[in-house]
């Protein structure tokens, strides 16, 4: 564990007065980060912003990313850096395919990863944040677009976050909907959907949420519904 511990210091690059954020189930692993940060000077807040963050998972989400990795990466500032260790890696994925599909799920651009031992490390930088404009933009666009993908009784399901990532990967934005079957909070389920497929949350209107991949070419499925784009 001291060698990943001194190879994750590494990789964040920590300088005298800089910020950390770590949210690591390896009560090992964080024990050593932080004796390694703290002898280049590196100072762990307890809460707002900072300029790099350090998380683990047991294996690559599947399919939601747990919430205490969600609010870590919140707090690093945009083109901030991010490292994510991976204790139990898919061993038969190739690692730049592992760092492409993850590195979305975890609002993260420009990944590179690794393998050290049974170990995956994952490198990458917090995406910018969209501007007001575009978001307005984007809900103009959503105003014409049907919702393609419904949640339902059984929640968030491994199908519904795989279909709905591909309407992602082919669409760049789409229209999620709860039925009335589905009994869970409306805006956790809008939340947790947008972080499993590497999708912004634009907006949330009752049971119905805008999710929009900025990494993907914008290409809105056509609408059938009267009045909508044809």
């Amino acid at each position: 564990m001291s060698r990943i511990a001194k190879t994750v210091t590494r990789y964040l690059d920590l300088a005298p007065n800089a910020t950390l954020g770590l949210s690591l189930s390896d009560e090992g692993l964080a024990s050593a980060v932080r004796s390694l940060a703290g002898s280049v000077g590196a100072v762990e807040p307890a809460e707002g912003e900072v300029q790099c963050g350090l998380v683990d998972l047991e294996t690559a989400p599947a399919p939601l990313v747990p919430l205490r990795v969600q609010q870590l990466i919140e707090r690093v500032t945009p083109g901030g850096l991010v490292v994510v260790v991976i204790h139990s890696p898919n061993t038969d994925q190739h690692i730049n395919e592992l760092a492409a599909q993850i590195g979305p799920s975890l609002d993260l651009t420009n990944v590179a990863a690794e393998r050290d031992g049974l170990v995956a490390i994952l490198r990458g930088h917090r995406r910018t944040a969209l501007t007001r404009t575009r978001i307005k933009e984007l809900r103009g666009v959503a105003h014409g677009v049907e919702a393609s993908i419904l949640v339902g009784r059984l929640g968030l399901t491994t199908e519904i976050v795989a279909a709905t990532r591909a309407a992602l990967e082919r669409h760049g934005l789409v229209k999620a909907k709860m039925t009335p079957q589905c009994e869970l909070d409306k805006e956790e389920v809008a939340r947790d959907l947008a972080w499993a497929t590497g999708a912004k949350l634009i907006q949330r209107i009752g049971k119905t949420a805008i999710l929009f991949r900025p990494d993907v070419k914008l290409d809105p499925p056509v609408t059938h519904r009267r009045g909508g784009n044809r």
